[in-house]
């Protein structure tokens, strides 16, 4: 079972720990990884191994925000999602 407010806490981790725009300290742009929550909670309730969740951040890198995926830190903040649904 997911913690009450799981989609917060999936929120703040891509704002404060994935924010591969580096926006986490700008007051305007804290909704700017909101439109990616659903996808994360999708992943999460499938069960999804962290490795699964790694690629998918760095498919958003790369095809929705048109960067280089850090994979080194997409392992971190996939290990840390994960550990949301457990």
């Amino acid at each position: 079972m997911f913690r009450k407010n799981i989609s917060g806490d999936v929120k703040a981790i891509l704002l404060e720990k994935w924010d591969p725009l580096g926006v986490n300290d700008v007051p305007q742009a804290r909704d700017e990884y909101d439109s990616y929550v659903p996808g994360i909670l999708r992943l999460l309730h499938q069960r999804a191994v962290a490795s699964e969740i790694a690629d998918h951040l760095s498919k958003l890198e790369s095809d929705e925000l048109g960067i280089m995926p850090n994979h080194a830190n997409n392992r971190e903040v996939a290990n840390l999602l994960k550990s949301l649904g457990e």
